[in-house]
């Protein structure tokens, strides 16, 4: 786990933290160069930052013009102070991952579902082998938001409910 505050004048200005979760794969990885004893990796980070927040939904805001299938009922992009993406991880043993930006306008319910982090992943003697276990309230605004575009969202049956959203 990794985290940074950073301030100016005196006022926080960018917090932010990333937890990786290494996890079995229960066989032997047999293929290519990274052959041999493989794990994968469930990351997740979270910032607050108003720049890098304006920014994604910026990028955002434009894919969705351009990609959306469904509209009408769409779920503004940052809403809420929040957007919550799932970015390709391409890492040798495989992994996933999930980015949570938050604006400093975000409500205090909507940041503690950003910050919903489910510690038991850490020290569990059944690891955590998805996204939605180790961050199960910011899981429900991605698949929220995917599904008000049209898109598709992974909905495993065996994950928590959000503790916050």
């Amino acid at each position: 786990m990794i985290a940074h505050i950073e301030s100016k004048n005196g006022q926080v200005n960018d917090i932010s933290f990333t937890a990786s979760i290494g996890r079995g794969r229960g066989w032997l990885y047999s293929e290519g160069f990274f052959s041999g004893s493989m794990w994968g990796s469930l990351v997740v980070m979270v910032t607050a930052n108003s720049d890098r927040f304006e920014f994604r939904r910026g990028h955002l805001k434009e894919y969705v013009s351009r990609e959306a299938i469904k509209t009408g009922q769409q779920i503004e992009p940052g809403s809420g102070g929040i957007i919550v993406e799932k970015p390709n991880l391409d890492t040798p043993g495989g992994g996933e991952a999930l980015e949570v930006y938050l604006s400093t306008g975000a409500t205090s319910a909507t940041a503690r579902s950003a910050f919903d982090l489910n510690l038991r992943c850490l020290t569990a003697l059944h690891a955590c082998t998805k996204l939605c276990e180790v961050m199960p309230s910011a899981w429900s605004y991605y698949t929220e938001f995917q599904k008000s575009n049209g898109w598709w969202a992974e909905e495993p049956n065996d994950c928590p409910p959000s503790t916050f959203h």
